[in-house]
């Protein structure tokens, strides 16, 4: 099915530049895609109750041993939760909680020279229902390579056709749940809404290898455009979404317009929603 050209805005909050520099990855046009200036290990992993059910909202914890910072990450919908860029010459402690529930501390040894990580854990409670991600009316996506995708497609009430459409792109260790509040004001605002879990994340699926495919990334965003037939739709990134962007723009430049936007949304999230802005 054919597509029409896309009208495109990243929108990097907190300064798209200032972000990739943090996180160390670079847009390799010539290359595989995007990688790291300096290696770091990254760890990722669930957080499971006592019966198996993963556990949304809880915390897990890294420190650094040798300095005794810690950094913090909140698991998602799914009980998944991701944290890169850790310093691989020390170690690192790491524990989950929830609701007064501790796991046993583990540690991420520096001896150990993988970049890397899975760290699982099981808490010694048992979820409420309401507290586990089941059922999710959202459309299931399938992507160039099997990968199962799961988005949110809300269309907005009392609007005649054609109707404006925009995709969002979470960032790095998120899920689409970050987009609640904008997508409730492009909404009333008129605009068909859709957010993806990127693959990896929320209750997408999580393949072990792949991630340093740019190709893969772009045909994910593709994946999506052709399944709900988006008619011209604007695509906006957090983070590591507006890399996902550029790795579409990239692998189908055909269907790219000449607009193609890079917004400081420290400056535009109060003006983000109002006509003016939304005339792109």
């Amino acid at each position: 099915m054919s597509l029409k050209r896309l009208s495109i805005a990243l929108l990097a909050i907190l300064l798209l530049a200032t972000t990739v520099g943090a996180q160390g990855i670079q847009i390799n046009v010539g290359g595989k895609g995007r990688k790291d200036e300096e290696k770091t290990k990254n760890v990722h992993g669930a957080v499971l109750d006592q019966t198996g059910k993963p556990i949304a909202g809880a915390r897990v914890i890294v420190v650094n041993s040798k300095d005794k910072t810690s950094r913090t990450v909140t698991t998602d919908e799914g009980g998944n939760y991701a944290l890169r860029g850790l310093a691989p010459d020390v170690n690192h402690e790491i524990r989950a909680d929830y609701k007064g529930a501790v796991s046993d501390l583990k540690t991420i040894s520096s001896m150990l020279d993988r970049e890397d990580n899975l760290v699982n854990f099981q808490l010694p409670i048992a979820v409420a229902a309401a507290t586990v991600a089941n059922a999710d009316p959202g459309p299931e996506l399938q992507a160039f390579d099997l990968v199962k995708l799961k988005a949110s497609y809300e269309l907005p009430q009392g609007v005649p056709a054609p109707i404006p459409a925009v995709l969002f792109l979470h960032g790095y260790g998120e899920n689409r749940a970050v987009w609640n509040d904008l997508r409730k004001q492009f909404l009333e605002r008129g605009w068909a809404v859709m957010s993806l879990d990127l693959r990896g994340h929320g209750l997408s699926d999580k393949p072990r290898d792949g991630y340093d495919d740019s190709k893969l990334w772009a045909d994910d965003v593709n994946a999506v455009i052709q399944s709900l037939s988006l008619d011209d739709p604007l695509l906006c990134g957090w983070s590591y979404g507006s890399l996902v962007i550029l790795d579409y723009i990239r692998h189908y430049t055909e269907e790219v317009s000449n607009e193609v936007r890079f917004v400081n949304c420290q400056k535009i999230f109060h003006q983000l929603c109002s006509p003016e802005s939304l005339k792109l």
